[in-house]
């Protein structure tokens, strides 16, 4: 696996219907040093977004999957379906949703890199490749975003030269286990976080 070649540990923003359905692909993850965050629960943005209130029962019901099947409550960051600024939402909840989150504690990740591997079931493994290299060319830190189902074969196809290509242009891999402040800051002032 990409993993044991390159040495290297990635974050997973889990949707927890999902991860209630193959729990020990979530443990194994967790068991081998992954970062294991809510992402949501039931992913139908129709659901999540109808109110604050549904946004934040289904993070929750999201949250307690992970802690249920990692033994550890995850640390309090999370992705947004869509992003923090999604065109899916009223304006006004995303808004409540968002500040709600600051004062619970949580950081609100968004991506500065995307692989673009969701705009089709299957998506050539060049293009990951190219998308990923292309936008990190100009970066001196990139949040990548990925997809992991069962039907993105091209994606984990594309990580083994994606990530020999980043370390050779310096970049350094992390979870947001072991995020450093100075990267915490950067993130904060290029509105990743």
């Amino acid at each position: 696996s990409s993993d044991l070649e390159n040495n290297i540990k990635a974050t997973f923003f889990v949707v927890g219907n999902m991860a209630e359905t193959y729990p020990s692909i979530v443990k194994a993850l967790n068991d081998n040093g992954m970062c294991i965050l809510p992402h949501t629960y039931c992913h139908e943005y129709k659901t999540i977004y109808s109110s604050t209130n549904s946004y934040f029962n289904d993070l929750n019901k999201c949250i307690n999957s992970i802690t249920k099947i990692t033994g550890k409550v995850p640390p309090k960051y999370t992705r947004l379906p869509g992003g923090s600024d999604n065109q899916v939402c009223s304006k006004n909840i995303l808004s409540n949703i968002r500040n709600n989150l600051n004062i619970k504690g949580f950081d609100y990740i968004d991506w500065n890199v995307t692989s673009g591997d969701a705009m089709a079931n299957t998506v050539a493994t060049s293009t990951i490749k190219t998308n990923v290299n292309n936008q990190c060319s100009s970066k001196k830190l990139g949040v990548v975003l990925m997809h992991d189902c069962y039907y993105k074969t091209t994606t984990v196809e594309a990580l083994p030269a994606t990530i020999k290509n980043l370390k050779s242009q310096g970049f350094k891999f992390r979870t947001f286990n072991d995020l450093t402040l100075e990267e915490k800051e950067n993130m904060i002032r290029l509105g990743i976080m």
